[in-house]
């Protein structure tokens, strides 16, 4: 399995950017993006560009739009056809949200808990999903420095308790890239995992898998194995027992390994109960155990000090899935 890169949640002068297509696609590329989507606000028109202009670049690059409300923002990516926000109500969201998955796009619940009036029209999550198994991800890390903002915090509480409830649903980072970010100020990224070579449609079905993680940092690499066969993030398994491999390794972004990071713990979490609880005695390092693992989910987290603050969550994983 390969891991790349990739950008969720971009805009450029298509809606409110500073960057123009061009622009965008030479930031992706400098950060070491292998993977974007645009997804500006309520429009496609700067995917039509990128098309048009950009297909030469070494970018694995998706259609995609921000849904933007007044009661709330959501990613619609890849979908086949446009799907009109319009007519979208609080009460009605399911129904919107039916007609993406019609059309094949995938669905993301942007910064849900980010002020909301007067500060950021819309931005606050209000609509009330009532199946949120349509629901592929929700991006509880927007915008840089993300450890730093407290809605990151109830993001991820709301991701958390729709696994424990039973539902099997991602999470993600996004940028929220509008425009150069400040010196220093770094985002978190998202890691999707594909066989093999990243293109749309293995990207694509990664995101939709939920083969991903999302990193401050570290990189991480996990596989249960039972009969000589491996599973990794998003994959659907039997309870029962399991080696567990687990790696924390050194960045490869050239901006991430200038950043004060020391990760500490490799946490293994079964349905929210840290279930292996590993020690760092160095920042890249393997392990591999037997677990016996019941019926929910399976997890990784990384977690360890960035710059002066402890215990920071650096690495979080998306679950496999047990039945």
């Amino acid at each position: 399995m390969n891991q790349y890169p990739v950008e969720l949640h971009a805009h450029t002068h298509h809606s409110d950017g500073d960057f123009s297509v061009t622009e965008l696609v030479e930031s992706a590329l400098d950060f070491g993006y292998k993977g974007l989507i645009l997804t500006d606000h309520n429009t496609y028109s700067g995917y039509e560009e990128i098309v048009d202009k950009l297909l030469d670049q070494k970018l694995i690059i998706l259609r995609g739009i921000e849904w933007t409300t007044y009661f709330g923002h959501m990613l619609v990516h890849d979908p086949k056809k446009f799907v009109d926000w319009r007519t979208a109500t609080i009460e009605s969201i399911d129904y919107h949200i039916n007609q993406v998955k019609e059309a094949e796009g995938l669905v993301g619940i942007a910064h849900p808990f980010a002020i909301g009036n007067p500060i950021c029209t819309g931005c606050h999550w209000e609509f009330q999903v009532r199946d949120w198994s349509k629901v592929d991800y929700i991006e509880i890390w927007n915008r840089t420095a993300p450890h730093k903002q407290f809605w990151s915090e109830k993001a991820y509480e709301l991701w958390t308790s729709k696994l424990k409830s039973g539902i099997e649903i991602s999470c993600s980072a996004g940028r929220d890239w509008h425009r150069p970010d400040a010196k220093g100020l770094l985002p978190g990224i998202t890691y999707v995992q594909v066989p093999e070579k990243l293109e749309q449609s293995t990207m694509k079905a990664a995101l939709k898998k939920g083969s991903m993680y999302i990193t401050l940092a570290p990189r991480l690499e996990w596989t249960l194995t039972s009969q000589n066969i491996n599973y990794s993030f998003g994959d659907k398994v039997p309870a029962g027992t399991y080696t567990i491999s687990v790696s924390c390794l050194e960045p490869n972004l050239p901006l991430l390994k200038e950043l004060d990071i020391e990760p500490k713990r490799i946490r293994v979490i079964q349905n929210e109960m840290i279930i292996e609880d590993i020690k760092l005695s160095k920042t890249s390092a393997s392990f591999r155990f037997d677990k016996t693992l019941v019926r929910g989910y399976v997890r990784v987290e990384i977690s360890g000090r960035y710059q002066n603050q402890e215990d920071v969550r650096l690495t979080i994983g998306n679950p496999v899935y047990l039945k």
